[in-house]
């Protein structure tokens, strides 16, 4: 079921909105911290917005750093907080830190648009959880534990994707398969089944406009054959064209009048 970020965020405005899918940002009050451009700082802060638990700094230094002694490692996370607290103003809004632990607030005003994706599919929202997934997880990272989260959530949205797509082309909606396949080839380029439903919702959209042509086609040929029924006169959505004598030269030329049947 969701989780109760939603109430939380309908009772006080957010203020803090985490971005880790794709192009990462971190805006607090409308101005982007130019401080998480650094990969380190982004790290810290994704492996504490996705973690619902309390993380222990011996946990946290262990972790991050299991090829330092416990005195660097120690050292090093102090140094990491230190540059963290400076970087996000108003910190103790959104992260509890002493000197035991560290956690994510997650009743804080804040947005993070991993737990917001998550949100929509718990809820049952796909259009929407579709729409949240703006690219990989911190997409410059290549820890260990960043691999398997980015891993989870790809195939998170695929199962979305391909859900998406089978209900698409159940209701015969091809242009909606179409986008929802090609998402799925975009993260999987090898995916086999995709590039096939893609196709055959391609081959059906065009028969689908083949067939609309033909039978418009069809429709307009009596009305064609109509503007060449009479000898002087011919209807055209209830109008005639009839000949009339040319003012001055005693020619003729064609004017446009209301068709009388008598």
């Amino acid at each position: 079921m969701p989780s109760d970020r939603s109430k939380v965020s309908s009772e006080s405005p957010t203020r803090l909105e985490v971005r880790l899918l794709g192009a990462v940002e971190v805006i607090l009050d409308g101005r982007r911290l130019d401080a998480f451009n650094a990969l380190r700082l982004q790290r810290f802060l994704a492996l504490l917005a996705l973690r619902t638990d309390l993380q222990h700094r011996s946990r946290l230094e262990f972790e991050l750093w299991p090829d330092s002694d416990e005195r660097q490692a120690r050292t090093i996370l102090r140094k990491l907080l230190h540059d963290f607290r400076h970087s996000l103003p108003d910190i103790g809004e959104f992260v509890l830190i002493d000197n035991e632990i560290v956690r994510w607030i997650p009743t804080g005003p804040s947005e993070v648009d991993v737990l917001k994706f998550r949100d929509a599919m718990a809820a049952g929202d796909l259009e929407l959880a579709a729409r949240l997934y703006s690219g990989d997880l911190l997409p410059a990272c290549y820890d260990n534990w960043v691999l398997d989260e980015r891993a989870k959530l790809r195939a998170e949205v695929c199962g979305v994707l391909v859900r998406l797509a089978e209900e698409a082309a159940g209701r015969h909606d091809h242009e909606a398969t179409v986008r929802h396949a090609q998402c799925i080839i975009d993260l999987e380029p090898t995916d086999e089944a995709a590039v096939r439903v893609q196709m055959e919702a391609q081959l059906a959209s065009r028969v689908r406009d083949s067939v609309t042509f033909s039978e418009r086609s069809h429709t307009c040929v009596p009305q064609f054959r109509d503007l060449h029924s009479g000898p002087t006169r011919a209807r055209v959505f209830g109008e005639a064209v009839v000949p009339h004598e040319r003012p001055g030269d005693g020619g003729t030329y064609l004017a446009r009048g209301r068709f009388d049947a008598r």
